[in-house]
This record gives structure tokens, C-alpha cells and sequence, in this order.
């Protein structure tokens, strides 16, 4: 048996710009892990713990993964990231094993009428690095080198594009894949998508192993005393329907804002890795405060609500105790962090979040990346 896992994340600063390459962002591994198992079985079966679904199929000689029994489109929607990383790998390998996945996820939320609310960290990213990584050491290959990492990263990149209808920057595949906090820059959509269709098996290998344009992983230090304040809003929202909800504004006459905002990010975004590496505490609350004005611009002009009143209530308070306040994602409700750079200010937040009715967690820089266990 493989046992194999994967961080979740935190956008620190990006959003949005991240879409429009080359434009770079700022991203967090955290330590809420998604887990996958896998184990010799007669045929491909798979058990999503958290969602308490099962379900058995056959990879067909088409290269598609069908199953025994007839699915709900809810389930469909819930198992297309296990089913299309198994695809993409019998056609990356040539031929998958017959296999047992389990997965399941460290559980981040709260009770709320018999029902536990999760709060997602970007579990999809983590759940499709984690089951390739699964998938690599159960068919014989190290996942635990810098070279495997990047093997990983770009089949589990291309795994959640295609999965999401090609929606997406792969930023917290990245984060999901290497651990730490890194500076991220997305490939060049266009190019990977001529490249990805039609790819049979010996082009995909050639893929993985081919320089993708516009790509970029760069680690970054931690600031010194920096503390990282999370609080979820309790209202949880889809980032691929914020993506086409802005999509459908910027492709109805708005190409020049949209552009031109997401440009500002990008910009911004470059002054603050300088920043982060030269541990500018000033100069990173800053920039990190013009990030979410910048953000807050791009919903007011495309009328999609980005920054929720609760979001911005979450970066008022962080201003006045001298933090830098702000949504982590695409928006719309779910996370936002606050930066701060003593412990006095940062229990002052915790403190101040809950009174609001925010909910802070307890979560913290995950510096491993892609794990593996000795089962």
C-alpha cells in the first residue's frame, strides 16, 4: 500500500492578476492536508472518505475511465478530479494498474445543526497532486526529488485544468505540490492547451518533460515574526463560478479594465516578492493594503461581488490595529488573512475577528509539500 499527501493553501497576494500570464502571485502551502491511499484491487475502485462515495470502473481502451454504476451528476461533479488524474495517467503511462484510492482531508470547519460546514484550502489542488504523487510511487517512481516535484506539479496541472474545463491557474497545485511559500507564475494557457489536446501517450511525456512558457516556482523566505492571522466568513462560494462571472463582464466590452486591473496586480505583486525577501515589513503591509483596494476595484467595475461586507470587514479591522487586511482566493465569501508582524497586534486580530463573528483557525505554514508514509 501508498500512502501518500498533500497541503492545502493560502493566496497571499495575486488574485486574479495570477489569470493574465506572466503576472506572478503569491502563495502559501498550509498544514491541512488532503490523504490518498492506494492499494492493488482487481479493478479501479475508488473511496472519497469525506463525501462517503464509492465507486468501481474500467479504463477503456479510449483512454476513459467508465464506471459500474450509473453516478448523480453531484457525485459525477465530486469524483471528476480522482477520475481525470487517473485518466491523464494511463495515458501518461501507457496502462494503469488495477487499484484501490482512498482519499480523505483534515476536517477544518464547524458543527452547525448536525452538519459539519467545511472550509476549503484549496482541496481540489491538493487531492489531484496527492493522487499523482500516489500514482507515480505505486507504479515504481520517486515522487520525493526536485525533478519528481516538477513531474508531479505539471501532470497534477494538468489534471485540475481539464477537470475544471480548462479554469484556473494551477497556483495552488504548485503550493500543494512544494510546500512553503512560493512566488508563482502560471504557464501560458494558450500554448498548454494546444499541447494538451490530442496528446497521445509519447507527447504527453514529451510535455512533462518540455520547458512550459511563462512558468514560474520560486521559494520564498518567511519573514521574520511574521504571523498570519485566517478567518473564514461562514459563507463558502465557488472559484470557477467567480471566474465566469468576471469572465463574462471582461468578454462583454471590459477587456481594457479587466486587463489593466489585473496588470496593477500583477505589478504590484513583483514590488512585493522584492519586498518579502528583503523583509520590508513596511513596505509588505503596504503594497498587501493596495492589493486588496485593487481587488475590491475589480468587483465594484465588474459587479461580481469579490470583497463580501464581512471580507471587508475583516481588512478594516486588520488596518486599524496596524495590520494589512484582505480576501485569500478569488473572493466571494470563504477565507481572508490579516499580516501582521508582533504577537500583540496578532492576538489583538484573533480577538477582534471573533468578536465580529469571524471565525479564526488554527492553521500554519506547511513547509513539506508532498509527503509520503511508511505504511
Amino acid at each position: 500500500m501508498i500512502k501518500v499527501s498533500a497541503p492545502g493553501k493560502l493566496m497571499i497576494a495575486g488574485e486574479w492578476g495570477v489569470l493574465e500570464p506572466p503576472n506572478p502571485c503569491i502563495v502559501t502551502a498550509i498544514n491541512k492536508r488532503v490523504f490518498v491511499e492506494v492499494e492493488t484491487s482487481q479493478k479501479i475502485e475508488i473511496e472519497m472518505e469525506d463525501f462517503n462515495l464509492k465507486a468501481s470502473g474500467t479504463v477503456h481502451n479510449d483512454g476513459h475511465l467508465r464506471f459500474d454504476q450509473k453516478m448523480s451528476s453531484s457525485n459525477l461533479d465530486l469524483v471528476k478530479f480522482v477520475k481525470t488524474a487517473i485518466e491523464i495517467f494511463n495515458q501518461y503511462t501507457g496502462g494503469i494498474k488495477p487499484l484501490r484510492i482512498r482519499t480523505w482531508c483534515d476536517q477544518v470547519g464547524e458543527k452547525r445543526t448536525n452538519k459539519v460546514s467545511s472550509i476549503g484550502f484549496g482541496s481540489s489542488g491538493a487531492s489531484v497532486a496527492a493522487i499523482i504523487a500516489a500514482l507515480l510511487k505505486f507504479h515504481g517512481e520517486e515522487i520525493q526529488t526536485f525533478k519528481a516535484r516538477e513531474k508531479i506539479y505539471k501532470l497534477a496541472m494538468i489534471t485540475h485544468y481539464l477537470a475544471q474545463l480548462k479554469v484556473g491557474s494551477g497556483f495552488d497545485v504548485a503550493a500543494s505540490t512544494y510546500g512553503g511559500v512560493i512566488a508563482y507564475r502560471r504557464p501560458d494557457p494558450i500554448w498548454l492547451v494546444k499541447k494538451m489536446y490530442g496528446a497521445k501517450d509519447k507527447e504527453l511525456k514529451k510535455l512533462i518533460d518540455t520547458k512550459w512558457p511563462f512558468l514560474e516556482i520560486k521559494p520564498l523566505n518567511v519573514p521574520n515574526k511574521l504571523q498570519l492571522t485566517v478567518a473564514w466568513t461562514r459563507k463558502k462560494n465557488s472559484t470557477s463560478q467567480m471566474i465566469k462571472k468576471v469572465y463574462d463582464w471582461k468578454n462583454n466590452g471590459h477587456q481594457k479594465e479587466y486587463k489593466q486591473i489585473c496588470n496593477q496586480i500583477g505589478s504590484l505583486v513583483h514590488q512585493l516578492i522584492i519586498a518579502w525577501r528583503s523583509e520590508d515589513v513596511d513596505q509588505i503591509l503596504n503594497l498587501l493594503k493596495k492589493d486588496e483596494l485593487l481587488l475590491r476595484e475589480l468587483g465594484i467595475k465588474s459587479g461580481v461581488e469579490i470583497e463580501t461586507k464581512e471580507l471587508h470587514l475583516l481588512s478594516k479591522i486588520a488596518g486599524k490595529l496596524g495590520a494589512a487586511g484582505k480576501l485569500s482566493g478569488a473572493g466571494g465569501g470563504d477565507c481572508g488573512i490579516a499580516v501582521s508582524f508582533d504577537n500583540k497586534t496578532y492576538q489583538k486580530i484573533r480577538d477582534s475577528y471573533t468578536k465580529k463573528g469571524l471565525k479564526v483557525l488554527d492553521v500554519n505554514i506547511d513547509f513539506q509539500g508532498i509527503k509520503e508514509y511508511s505504511v
